[in-house]
């Protein structure tokens, strides 16, 4: 009999040695002489990548110089091949093996998908160059913002066409009217761009839309109820007269807590297409209950009453379904000219994205497979020689990377029975458990149904050999308990049933077998799992709690030894904050697997030395250089500071000197020399020896690609580079002691202890999009999505009912990866309240939050109020999961070089200011439909205009007590960036509204004195800064606090290093009466009392002297607190 492997699909769980399956499966492959250039192993990450390939080396490795590792070798790829003996391969198929890759290494294929895809575009006459490159992520946020703003520029000359984004615009935007507005539009449509790619047209419009309803039947559905309700009202049933009169109160709007009925049809009668206004009428618990139970609160609905309401509740879903369809055409409108305007900047400047490249691989193999009949070809596939696919966490597979893959496997797995050896085969790996990545496109159906993904016309299930693995060789027995008694059944968890979503557990658990642990972790002791919980407080006060928290369990684990630690969290934020907060302790810690450059105080000191280069009036950065070890070796001192005579001329000069110094050396090299420096003077500790290193790096690699995409200034590369996303670990590891990952980055690795916290993200998404799939798991509906309070049509609801699912099951998915991630120990950190304060019926009313489905789960019986004071054990025997281990004695590095002055990124980094980015947080939620989007819209790009104009402003001099006027330059500046701010806007419109502001100071003569040095006394010298960011990490008391945001203006009085007082001014754009002003003053005051916190601590002043002002434009009332 010949041998040969078979088309394997291995569900695997986590820990049970995916990756030894699959390296197993390719080495059988070699051994039984295939070629190495026919066999393809694909996976997500480079990383991942060299761990497979390093694996396959090793292991046969071992083999040839080892009996015991060749047997063991031999057996476990023997188990892959049918037809094998027990000494089907010989005695020296190891040395032979390794021997024939190691003389052709080349031709080994294994690689990320992305880069098979890229080979495949470059290597087909496709219209693209193979000398393209991936634009890096700094460049692919600048060209979405540039995509966006010539989409609207491109519309302006066609009145139809800018009325058609207008209102596409408002479908997207749905009231979130915030002033990152043109950044809320680009990240909706980049997330839109890959399901509008593989999704066809027939998708977005698969029902017709039907006409509103007209004013005629609108007034007459009003008056039928009204009467009704009349004359049950005057019922001689007083019973029955009262609850008439109760729904009445709910019609007119009367009872608090329900939704109005006569209002909106009040507004429906003027205008029957107001799209705010159906909305509210479709909240309406009486028509929304009438066609359901008949019933309002506890009793029937009167007859007359019940069929008044009948009527009327047909005409809200009605119109509705006409919204929500119009809406949805007008995405996928919106989304074509996206698409258009981003691939035309692409080719402009020689660029892909991977997104683009799958999808353009997708086109290039579907029309070789729609061309060709038959066995496979190496000289017309574009896969070239491939006989034999291996594909790696399946899972995570999108739809657009397995419209390029199905081809190629429907061809193997459909090839007639060969009598070479091997034959073609396919082998796949992965578990939908642990899929993770539906916000980048990873579905999870495919692996769930893969025969009939491959083609649906015929049943391939006999050719597919389905293999679950669930025996863990990572996690010892306690884990696994937690992870059985948390999942197996998790479809009759109580949070589950409650939030209903029963049916989407049920369809997860499918995939679920109950987990073994492997016979050498039996041998060790059973390890520990813990709840610990956090006391009952909301916002800023719960963050400050839990990483206090977690800090205190944190030393308390390295204090018992238990090995590398790790704190998973569900934002990259948190990982910055409980970084901090860890090494303020003295502990050595690190965010893994995406840290950021600049928390490093020695590239923070080395970026602004970039910044100051880049503009000498760039006071920040250069005051953080000057305090810096790094401001002595450049020989910058206090001197240039703006306290100091002449300091502007030696200011600039020192500008020009250092940014020619920099140039001069190559800015990469320019770096690894401060670094040495700084090395030699013993001024760094190795975190800021390794960010500098990887600093240079960053920048040298976008040196070299300048041919590509043109040479950057000093400034730009700063901005790229604090938005890069960087490792902490080398090939072991980051070295750190405990290592703070989030969810998603956590996947694929483990540590000895896990703590997991951050649970109280909401369960189920703020969805953008409904999608329900076909058979071939493309896109069949795709719609806005609907609030769940809305009465609509089945079809829309079942569409939503599935995407919501689908995001259920991807949020236990990710519960499921952050606690398969411990070996020995896991703790939960979560808050005591996972409830509403009044049970129902005797039975808790869960939130709904990850920390319930774990409370519901695995901790009902826990007393709050001993978790409290200190962890509950669980699972396992406590202190089992250190026993065996060397007690470690933890030290943390002490940073030599001076931290940097607090200061954020948001007004560098993101291509808008910071007054755009960081949104006030009193900001109003204005209405969803086309009038009141418009009107908020309005108002919000009014306030952005505001905010441009007195940001321009650093102190008004004698000059203008008696009017003012803009500087033409200023005016020109400003103009200029609200052009690009609003591209939506006509220049125009901006002009006109920035001469609004320009007479608003002019004519109000208190802010003009307000705004003016003649406030300061005894003539002390005074510094202005406007729009001043800072990110805070607190001390003392406030250790592990970390405060960000952004201070409109900030007035300094006194001297650098000696300032005497200081005010904070905060201006409020929004339309209020002057009869409102204290109310809101004390409602803004938790937010100014922040910020003189911030600036008491960063410039050494006692709160006393730092005064708190609120600036309302209309009404022009100057407020101190």
């Amino acid at each position: 009999m010949t041998m040969q492997v078979k088309h394997t699909i291995i569900s695997a769980s986590a820990g049970s040695g995916k990756t030894y399956r699959l390296t197993n499966r390719a080495i059988a492959l070699f051994v039984l002489g295939a070629k190495l250039d026919s066999v393809l192993a694909t996976t997500f990450s480079r990383r991942a990548a060299g761990e497979i390939r390093d694996r396959i080396l090793g292991r046969l490795a071992r083999a040839a110089s080892n009996s015991n590792d060749r047997a063991a070798l031999h057996d476990a790829i023997a188990a892959e091949v049918q037809g094998a003996s027990a000494s089907a391969f010989g005695d020296d198929f190891a040395h032979t093996t390794l021997t024939r890759l190691l003389n052709d290494v080349q031709s080994l294929r294994v690689g990320t998908i992305d880069s098979v895809f890229s080979k495949i575009v470059a290597s087909v006459q496709s219209g693209v160059s193979p000398s393209i490159v991936p634009a890096d992520a700094h460049e692919l946020d600048e060209i979405a913002l540039e995509a966006v703003v010539r989409m609207f520029a491109d519309a302006r000359s066609d009145p139809k066409q800018h009325l058609e984004l207008t209102v596409a615009v408002s479908g997207i935007l749905k009231g979130r009217l915030g002033r990152r507005i043109v950044q809320t539009i680009t990240k909706e449509l980049a997330d839109l761009l890959p399901l509008y790619r593989c999704a066809d047209a027939s998708a977005w419009e698969w029902t017709a839309a039907g006409g509103f309803p007209s004013v005629s039947e609108i007034e007459a559905c009003w008056k039928a109820l009204e009467e009704a309700l009349k004359r049950d009202a005057l019922a001689s049933d007083p019973k029955a007269a009262r609850h008439a009169l109760k729904i009445r109160e709910h019609c007119a709007g009367t009872t608090p807590g329900n939704s109005k009925v006569f209002e909106p049809l009040s507004r429906l009668t003027l205008d029957p297409n107001d799209a705010d206004a159906w909305s509210l009428l479709g909240k309406s618990t009486l028509l929304i209950n009438a066609p359901v139970t008949g019933k309002f609160g506890s009793n029937a609905i009167p007859p007359s009453v019940l069929a008044a309401a009948l009527a009327l509740a047909e005409l809200p879903v009605r119109a509705l379904e006409r919204i929500y369809i119009d809406r949805t055409r007008s995405t996928r409108v919106l989304l074509e000219k996206y698409d258009r305007a981003l691939l035309a900047i692409l080719r402009e400047r020689g660029l892909v994205t991977f997104d683009g490249v799958a999808h353009a691989a997708g086109n290039i193999v579907e029309r070789w497979s729609s061309a060709k009949a038959g066995a496979i070809s190496a000289s017309e596939s574009p896969y070239g020689n491939t006989n034999h696919l291996l594909l790696d966490e399946f899972q995570d597979t999108s739809l657009q990377q397995w419209g390029a893959l199905r081809p190629l496997v429907a061809e193997i797995v459909q090839c007639a029975p060969s009598t070479i050896a091997p034959a073609p085969s396919f082998f796949c790996v992965g578990d939908v458990k642990q899929s993770i990545y539906g916000w980048r496109g990873g579905e999870p159906s495919l692996l769930r149904n893969l025969p009939l993904r491959i083609d649906a016309t015929q049943d391939l299930s006999s050719r597919l050999q389905c293999e679950p693995l669930a025996t863990t060789y990572r996690s010892r027995q306690a884990i696994m308990d937690c992870v059985n008694a948390l999942f197996s059944c998790i479809h009759t968890n109580a949070a589950v049933t409650q939030f209903q979503r029963g049916k989407a557990a049920i369809e997860w658990e499918k995939s679920f077998e109950t987990h073994v642990i492997a016979k050498k972790l039996k041998l060790l002791p059973a390890g520990e799992v813990h709840l610990s919980l956090i006391e009952n407080l909301k916002g800023e006060a719960l963050k400050t709690a839990t990483v206090a928290k977690i800090v205190e369990r944190a030393a308390d684990l390295l204090e018992q030894g238990v090995g590398k630690i790790a704190v998973l969290v569900a934002s990259n934020a948190m990982v910055g904050y409980i970084v901090q907060a860890l090494r303020a302790k003295g502990i050595d810690a690190a965010g893994r697997a995406g840290g950021s450059l600049e928390d490093s105080a020695a590239a923070n000191a080395v970026l602004d030395a970039f910044r100051f280069a880049h503009c000498a009036e760039d006071l920040p950065a250069l005051f953080n250089v000057v305090h810096s070890p790094l401001g002595k070796l450049l020989k910058l001192s206090d001197a240039l500071l703006p306290a100091s005579s002449g300091s502007s001329k030696h200011r600039a000069r020192a500008s020009f000197d250092l940014r020619r110094d920099i140039f001069k050396a190559g800015c990469a090299r320019w770096i690894d020399q401060q670094r040495t420096t700084l090395d030699a003077s013993a001024a760094l500790c190795p975190r800021d020896h390794r960010r500098l290193t990887q600093l240079a790096a960053f920048v040298e690699q976008l040196e070299l690609s300048a041919g590509h995409r043109g040479s950057r200034s000093l400034g730009e590369l700063a901005s790229a580079a604090a938005q890069c996303r960087v490792d902490d670990d080398s090939e072991g590891g980051s070295g750190a002691s405990v290592e703070v990952v989030n969810f998603h980055q956590s996947k694929g690795l483990e540590w000895d202890a896990v703590i997991i916290s951050e649970l109280t993200g909401r369960l189920e998404r703020q969805l953008t999009v409904g999608v329900a799939r076909g058979a071939n798991g493309r896109p069949s509906r795709v719609m806005r999505a609907v609030s769940k309070d809305l009465t609509i049509s089945n079809a829309f609801d079942e569409t939503m009912e599935a995407t919501r699912s689908a995001d259920f099951e991807e949020r236990l998915s990710i519960l499921y990866v952050a606690a398969t991630r411990a070996k020995a120990y896991l703790e939960f950190v979560m808050p005591a309240t996972i409830s509403k304060a009044k049970p129902k019926n005797g039975v808790p009313v869960y939130l709904k939050q990850m920390a319930s489905v774990v409370h519901a789960g695995i901790a009902g019986a826990v007393d709050p109020a001993v978790a409290l004071l200190k962890p509950v054990l669980l699972f396992g025997d406590a202190g089992s999961a250190a026993q065996g281990r060397v007690q470690r004695e933890s030290t943390g590095t002490s940073r030599v070089i001076t931290p940097r002055a607090p200061k954020s990124r948001g007004g560098r980094t993101r291509p808008l200011s910071a007054a755009y980015a960081l949104a006030e947080q009193d900001d109003r939620a204005m209405s969803v439909g086309t009038a009141g989007a418009q009107a908020g819209l309005d108002a919000r790009h009014r306030g952005l205009v505001a905010h441009e104009v007195l940001g321009s402003i650093e102190w008004l001099g004698a000059t203008s007590p008696n009017g003012f006027t803009l500087d033409a330059s200023v005016r020109v500046h400003i103009a200029s960036r609200l052009v690009r701010l609003l591209p939506e806007r006509e220049s125009s419109w901006i002009q006109s509204e920035i001469s609004v502001v320009e007479a608003l100071i002019a004519s109000w003569s208190d802010l003009r004195a307000f705004l003016s040095l003649a406030k300061v006394r005894n003539g002390a010298s005074a510094h202005a800064m406007r729009e001043r960011p800072f990110v805070y990490v607190g001390k003392g008391s406030e250790a592990g606090r970390v405060r960000t945001g952004s201070i409109d203006r900030l007035e300094l009085v006194g001297k650098p290093g000696a300032w005497t007082s200081a005010e904070v001014i905060d201006y409020k754009t929004d339309h209020i009466h002057s009869s409102e002003v204290k109310a809101k003053g004390e409602h803004h005051r938790p937010q100014l009392e922040a910020y003189r916190v911030v600036v008491a601590e960063q410039y050494g002043l006692p709160l006393n002297a730092i005064t708190m002002t609120l600036v309302f434009l209309h009404p022009r009332v100057i407020h101190t607190l």
